[in-house]
């Protein structure tokens, strides 16, 4: 009996221990991320599903089929699922179409926030009012004065933008900003690491180049060739350009082109680090040495091949065949008929 009641307080755990938080504590929550905001704007369900996150609140709920729209402020979530479309409206006029599997934040312009927050994406339809632009799944920025501006998702690291308006649109993507003219289309790629647009900083340069911008900071040599722009370090410097950061030593070179001049760019002469360049030094040419002509041999002309003439069949004699005398035909001469006896009447 006392064995048996020992058994009551064994420690029978075999599962694994609780797991330790490896950041502790924790990163603010999306409700300390977008906290409400005094903007107001309208949701729109134009077809299931279609879910509403109010600003401040842990969840959502479905917009029932007997509720088209609804108000909101800015910091509620919208989503969308397969199938689904939704649509914010501003009152200044802009607005963002969901289609499918996306979701936004509405943004609060009064804090320094676009309009648009993209959390999830697969394709977004944006007409931009005075409230500002959209910020993307990366943290670039789209802006413009119109739209409407189509965003889609071509796969998992790729999104792309189309300008159907008659409006030119800016993105800003780290420390590039490409100009969407109307009718343009642009892939931008979706970076882990982000693409939140880069402040600019006052001591930096900033150099426009045909396909590139390039901005530089410090002491550093520039200049511009047919194929890209070439930069000779000679100190300390940095130059920022096409996604890079580079720092060249005391007399290296870079030379930054576009894509169009990959395979064709010349060799650029490497500068020397000295204020005065040293006298290069005398290189004795070598001397020529003729070489003795060579005799050249005598062709050796090759005897013409001797044809045979084939020989002459004669042809046999054709001997002339007798000709043939038809025989006269023999003609029958006619049977002669006797001409029956005539017999006398009696007379009466």
């Amino acid at each position: 009996m006392s064995l048996a009641l020992a058994g009551c307080f064994a420690n029978t755990q075999r599962l694994l221990m609780p797991m330790p938080a490896d950041i502790s504590p924790l990163p603010a929550g999306s409700l300390e991320q977008h906290p409400p905001g005094p903007e107001e704007v309208v949701i729109m369900r134009h077809a299931d599903p279609v879910q509403l996150r109010p600003a401040g609140s842990t969840f959502g709920y479905p917009m029932p089929f007997y509720r088209k729209q609804t108000r909101a402020n800015a910091g509620a979530w919208v989503f969308s699922g397969h199938g689904g479309r939704a649509e914010i409206l501003w009152p200044s006029g802009g607005s963002a179409l969901l289609h499918g599997k996306s979701a936004v934040v509405v943004g609060s312009p009064s804090r320094g926030e676009p309009a648009f927050l993209l959390k999830e994406l697969e394709r977004l339809t944006f007409n931009f009012g005075t409230e500002g632009g959209a910020r993307l799944l990366d943290g670039a920025l789209l802006e413009a004065d119109g739209g409407p501006f189509v965003v889609e998702r071509r796969g998992r690291e790729l999104m792309r933008i189309r300008n159907r308006s008659k409006v030119n649109g800016t993105l800003s993507f780290r420390d590039a900003v490409i100009i969407l003219d109307p009718g343009a289309v642009v892939d931008v790629p979706i970076l882990p690491i982000g693409a939140e647009p880069i402040p600019v900083d006052p001591d930096l340069r900033v150099l426009a180049s045909g396909e590139f911008r390039v901005s530089t900071r410090g002491a550093v040599d520039v200049e511009e060739t047919p194929v890209g722009m070439s930069f000779t370090g000679r100190g300390e410097h940095e130059v920022q350009g096409l996604g890079l950061r580079l720092q060249l030593g005391a007399g290296e070179n870079a030379l930054l082109s576009g894509l169009g001049e990959i395979g064709r760019v010349p060799a650029v002469k490497k500068p020397v680090a000295d204020s005065q360049p040293a006298e290069p030094e005398a290189v004795e040419e070598p001397a020529v040495i003729e070489e003795p002509e060579v005799a050249e041999e005598p062709e050796v002309v090759e005897e013409p091949e001797v044809v045979e003439e084939p020989e002459v069949v004669e042809e046999p004699e054709v001997v002339e065949e007798p000709e043939v005398v038809e025989e006269p035909e023999v003609v029958e001469e006619p049977e002669v008929v006797e001409e029956p006896e005539v017999v006398e009447e009696p007379e009466v």
